[in-house]
Order: C-alpha cells, then sequence, then structure tokens
C-alpha cells in the first residue's frame, strides 16, 4: 500500500486516485473487507487467463512458505508484538491501466494490469506482493477500513507511515527467504510512487524518502547472498500477454 489515506475512485479517467488527507475517525466497519474486495471487481473488472492465474498462484506459494518463517522469525525476536497467522492469499488482476498493489482483505491482494505491465522484472513484483504479505501479517489492513466515500461509494484504507516501514522490513525478510534480489524493493518503491498519473502531494514526497531511506539501509546492512533472483522466463511470458490483452467490452 502505497499512501496514508488510499481513497481508491472511479475517476473520469479510469483510473485509480488517492488522497492523504486525515483517516476518517468513524473506525473500521463490519464487513468491509469483503464489500471492498467486491466494490473493486465489480468497478474495473478482472483480467481472467488461465497461465496468468498459474503463474501468480506458484509465485504467491513460493512467497507464502517465506512468509510463514518470516513470520515465525518476527514473533519470536518481537515478543508481545502481534501477528496474524495467514497461510496463503490469493492475487488477483484489476483491468485498470495506473500503477498499484494492495492488501484488500480475507487474505487477497489486488494487482491492477498497469503495474505488473511496468515492472521490470519477477523480484520487482515478489517485493510489492511480500509487502501486502506483511500488511496482512502485521494486521495493519484490520485497523484501516473506513466507510466508503461519499461520493463514489469507493472503499477507503488508512496506512501509517509506521505500518509502511514496518511492512517494508518484513517483506524484506520474506524476499531473502525466498531467494530474491532484495535491491530490487527500491525500484518497485519508485513505480507505485509514480507522480505521473497522480495529484503531487508534498507529503507523500516525505513518505517516499522515509521508505528508501530505510530500504537502503536494510539493503547496506544485509549479508550478500551467493545467489538471487531477479527475472524469470514465466515473468517475461507474463508481461508478453498483458501487453497484448485487449479489454472485452
Amino acid at each position: 500500500m502505497n499512501f496514508r489515506n488510499l481513497i481508491f475512485f472511479l475517476a473520469a479517467s479510469l483510473s485509480l486516485s488517492c488522497s492523504p488527507s486525515s483517516p476518517s475517525k468513524s473506525g473500521p466497519v463490519p464487513g468491509a473487507e469483503s464489500n471492498s474486495i467486491a466494490w473493486f471487481i465489480d468497478t474495473f473488472g478482472l483480467v481472467n487467463h488461465a497461465p496468468l492465474d498459474h503463474y501468480l498462484d506458484n509465485l504467491e506459494d513460493k512467497l507464502a512458505k517465506a512468509a510463514q518463517v518470516a513470520n515465525l522469525k518476527f514473533t519470536r525476536k518481537h515478543s508481545g508484538v502481534s501477528s496474524w497467522a495467514v497461510n496463503s492469499w490469493k492475487l488477483l488482476v484489476l483491468d485498470i491501466d495506473s500503477e498499484n498493489a494492495f492488501f484488500a482483505g480475507d487474505n487477497v491482494i489486488l494487482l491492477t494490469k498497469g503495474l505488473l505491465r511496468n515492472l521490470q522484472n519477477e523480484a520487482e513484483l515478489a517485493a510489492i506482493v511480500a509487502h501486502e504479505m506483511s500488511h496482512s501479517l502485521l494486521g495493519h489492513v484490520l485497523q484501516s477500513p473506513r466507510p466508503p466515500d461519499g461520493h463514489t461509494n469507493a472503499p477507503q484504507y488508512y496506512f501509517s507511515i509506521g505500518n509502511e516501514i514496518a511492512a517494508d522490513v518484513m517483506s524484506t525478510h520474506i524476499l531473502e527467504l525466498a531467494a530474491y534480489d532484495i535491491s530490487h524493493a527500491l525500484t518497485a518503491l519508485d513505480i507505485i510512487y509514480r507522480q505521473n498519473q497522480r495529484k503531487p502531494f508534498s507529503e507523500n514526497a516525505d513518505w517516499v524518502k522515509k521508505r528508501q531511506a530505510m530500504l537502503l539501509k536494510l539493503i547496506a546492512t544485509r549479508p550478500q547472498p551467493k545467489y538471487s533472483i531477479s527475472n524469470t522466463r514465466e515473468f517475461a511470458r507474463m508481461k508478453r500477454y498483458l501487453n497484448r490483452f485487449q479489454k472485452v467490452s
């Protein structure tokens, strides 16, 4: 998740937009997770393609196994800090050209077609998915749902900078355990925060710098593995399909 107060809505250009305004005081809404997922699917639709689904299922399985180990180590190291035992997630691709990814609750991670098209390698994708898995494991989404936006009925989520950095830290452990090059978490962050498709928020720029600084510190202090994954042929095939994909009206 990439902004403090994520408000996703269907704009005139059919792109996802976000606002960093203060969170609502009303608190979490019962059933908000399931309602949010349904809203996104009904509003934007999904990219349905069996080979793409198979590829994402395999990626999820690999990262999920690493996430269980990372979560166990986290709970042992941080006694008294709660985390959530999640065994698996479902990765779904929204049929929209803007670049975004977010954990929507109910063990569902939503990715956008535009994001997958613009990622350069599988390590970047793994970094983004691991980050959203970390939000799930750390229980952030349970604190985040707010009443729908009054103008568009779009779901709203609130994530603090502390939530984002905590998810960044855990996600690098997941990437290491899955043998991915964690340096690609930095380039993935740059893609997620691209400003050419979003209104410029000065606060957002400060958040980017804080997250970049933390990731640089983590990368510099971790031992370099003898072998790590940056890209795969399966990722290249997935991108070729998405670049040819045309929405069926």
